[in-house]
């Protein structure tokens, strides 16, 4: 099998065995030839639970490895998947249902279940930015089924675009196109094209969020983190004094949920009881507990110490998807994706994310890129609370309504 496409983050390429070369060609916006229908978008039941399940056992999953500061975005690997699996038929249909939905959804329910997150996400107040995007890059000449590029524009509103993968413009004109949709967080995705890849689908991410109560930059001071191994850096800690937060103890964590001034987002950072492992806590969580956990959070008088950081994280997501049950969508062997184009024998080579956040005085920001390569077969003291997260923990960018995690992580190191 050939060398795949050479990436610096998350993409989603479809790839064949292609002879020849084409030649040399400007990029042509298709758009307009598969605009949205306008298709209804309710949450489906059962959606929502399906959602929190697939967050936390693909995060699970992910931190089983050994890259230190684990981070993803859930949603924009579901997000992703869900464009693929339109091309999927067969039994590579059904497990992408029973991976993204449970027993609860089909894939027309995933469908109607993502574009309506993606609305809801689009309506919001305070000073948050939120902003999803989703694009279809296609090599010139290479037919794709269009049903397959119609319903994605439907449910996804993925745009699509004709270029030559070969032409090194086009590179550029793809990493122009994420860095614009991520705020420049995600600067490059693509280095080059390798001369079987016929079919890029991405999908980004990008949040912005304020604090309800921002910190006194003021108070920001130096302190010791105690790393994963023992070992101790010292790093600027966000102090508030003593105020009123939304406290949670569940026995086997302490920890603190920090709204935005949106009112619909909020973070939310979990310590494990001392002498747990922050990667053998993140095993024994499910994705019902840490829904309640968040919402039993009580306002307490705390003093709270967080780590002031940026953690960025970049992984292939192979083994954990398949782990999780999509492993006959990587088998060439049994794999069926003729939904995207009839007769190649495609399947999944790489399913590849890079996320990006920021946790700062102001608030956070974060990014993510998402991306399937598919080939062909070839302790409380007096009145308050001390809550110092000076020790690796859990964090993640929640949806408060629905518990759903946006960004999911664990900050080991700091530095």
């Amino acid at each position: 099998m050939r060398k795949l496409l050479a990436l610096l983050m998350s993409i989603s390429l479809l790839g064949v065995l292609c002879s020849g070369c084409m030649k040399a060609a400007a990029v042509v916006d298709l758009t307009k030839g598969y605009e949205p229908s306008g298709v209804a978008a309710e949450m489906p039941p059962g959606a929502e639970e399906a959602g929190r399940t697939f967050a936390l056992r693909l995060f699970q999953a992910a931190a089983s490895g050994k890259e230190e500061n684990p981070v993803i975005s859930p949603l924009s690997v579901m997000l992703a998947l869900g464009m693929v699996a339109n091309g999927a038929s067969g039994d590579t249909q059904s497990a992408f249902e029973t991976v993204l939905g449970g027993a609860a959804l089909n894939l027309e329910q995933i469908n109607a279940a993502c574009k309506a997150a993606m609305e809801r996400y689009e309506t919001r107040v305070g000073s948050t930015k939120f902003h999803i995007a989703n694009a279809i890059w296609i090599q010139n000449e290479f037919k794709v089924e269009p049903d397959f590029l119609q319903k994605n524009a439907d449910w996804y509103e993925a745009g699509a675009f004709s270029a030559d993968f070969l032409d090194g413009n086009t590179v550029d004109a793809v990493n122009n196109w994420v860095s614009a949709q991520t705020e420049g967080l995600i600067k490059k995705m693509v280095s080059e094209f390798s001369p079987d890849t016929v079919m890029l689908l991405m999908n980004t991410i990008y949040m912005n969020n304020t604090w309800r109560r921002t910190f006194d930059a003021e108070k920001t001071l130096d302190a010791p983190f105690s790393k994963a191994d023992g070992s101790l850096v010292t790093v600027p800690f966000l102090n508030n004094g003593t105020r009123q937060e939304k406290y949670i103890d569940g026995g086997r964590e302490t920890g603190v949920l920090l709204p935005y001034d949106d009112g619909r987002f909020g973070f939310v950072a979990l310590l494990p009881e001392e002498n747990t492992p922050v990667r053998e806590y993140i095993a024994s969580l499910d994705a019902d507990r840490m829904y309640k956990l968040i919402q039993a959070a009580k306002e307490t008088s705390v003093r709270l110490s967080l780590p002031k950081f940026e953690a960025e994280y970049t992984a292939t997501l192979n083994e954990a998807l398949s782990g999780i049950g999509l492993g006959i969508a990587f088998d060439p062997n049994r794999a069926d994706f003729s939904g995207i184009s009839a007769g190649q024998g495609l399947y999944i080579q790489n399913v590849l994310h890079h996320a990006v956040l920021k946790v700062n005085e102001k608030g956070t920001e974060a990014a993510a890129a998402t991306g399937v390569a598919v080939g062909v077969t070839s302790a409380p003291a007096d009145d308050f609370i001390t809550l110092t997260f000076n020790r690796p923990f859990v964090y993640a960018i929640v949806d408060l309504e629905t518990g759903l995690p946006i960004f999911l992580g664990a900050l080991e190191n700091p530095q």
